[in-house]
């Protein structure tokens, strides 16, 4: 029961710390993508004869390479302006999914890569025009980041898990330990046939004891009024076979012969059933009067 409840915690926790982990990269890939985007507007213009300008290039020189996963462009009505990293190709515009929490974009992009994309329409100050202006970052480095992540969440709390299982043993190991030296206790009781178990117990295991104890008594009383009242029985039994003896030598021979044979039967009877009876009852005596403490004198 503590592998499987450890296993679930376990895997509940696992599940968390990779989704909030995976929530705090989308949100610091977003946040890089909004710094872009703010940048990139900010780059762009009109020019007096209608065209779209770029005033300044944009820092990161992953624009300038080919497919290098970084990419931007600005849309406008009979004007395109793009990085030179799309090479041949535009920036996609249907998106696969929605990035929860967050105005980004999943989308398809160049040689099969998975871009995060913000995209927004905005109007440049110097003419009504609307401008689609998207800016997008390959999610290779993320979706590499989140694997390596979980990789190591995996193994941390498999060795996490391992130490309280062995935490688990160990005290399971050391909480039955009692159990055990009762077990041996109860064994040694027997072979000394003793009535009681002594000792030191844990107050977790004293109630224990103490039932036993007392189930012991309740045996022990029970099995002695069962021997009185055999002994009893079988001393009843005798005044009447003295009586049966007496009679018998008043009787004619084969009579008397064959009455005085069946008495001395009935006799053997008795003495062998009263025979285990004593035999308990001295070594019991014994353990008695061993046990009686010993006087205390004063000093």
């Amino acid at each position: 029961m503590a592998a499987i409840w450890l296993a679930a915690a376990l895997g509940a926790s696992w599940w968390l710390l990779s989704t909030l982990f995976e929530r705090h990269v989308n949100d610091t890939y977003v946040r890089q993508l909004e710094h872009q985007f703010t940048s990139l507007t900010a780059a762009l213009d009109w020019s007096p004869d209608g065209w779209l300008l770029l005033t300044r290039a944009p820092a990161d020189p992953r624009y300038e390479l080919p497919y290098s996963g970084a990419y931007w462009q600005a849309r406008a009505p009979g004007a395109l302006l793009r990085s030179r990293s799309l090479w041949d190709t535009e920036m996609p515009e249907k998106a696969a999914h929605k990035v929860a929490g967050t105005p980004a974009e999943v989308r398809q992009g160049p040689n099969q890569q998975s871009l995060l994309v913000v995209s927004r329409s905005i109007v440049l100050a110097s003419s009504d025009t609307p401008v689609s202006v998207s800016v997008a970052l390959d999610r290779t480095e993320l979706r590499a980041a989140r694997r390596a992540f979980n990789t190591m969440l995996g193994w941390s709390l498999g060795a996490l898990g391992m130490g309280l299982m062995l935490a688990v043993a160990a005290q399971v190991r050391f909480g039955l330990a009692p159990l055990k030296r009762l077990r041996q206790a109860l064994g040694a009781m027997q072979a000394r046939r003793e009535s009681r178990l002594g000792g030191n117990w844990p107050t977790e295991v004293e109630p224990l004891i103490s039932e036993i104890n007392t189930l012991l008594d309740h045996n022990a009383q029970a099995l002695e009024r069962s021997r009185q009242q055999a002994a009893d029985l079988a001393h009843a039994v005798k005044t009447p076979l003295a009586v049966l003896a007496n009679e018998a030598s008043s009787l004619p021979s084969p009579a008397a012969d064959a009455v005085s044979r069946q008495v001395d039967a009935m006799r053997r009877q008795v003495d062998r059933h009263l025979a285990p009876a004593r035999a308990q009852q001295a070594p019991r005596r014994h353990v008695a009067s061993a046990s009686r403490p010993a006087p205390r004198y004063a000093s």
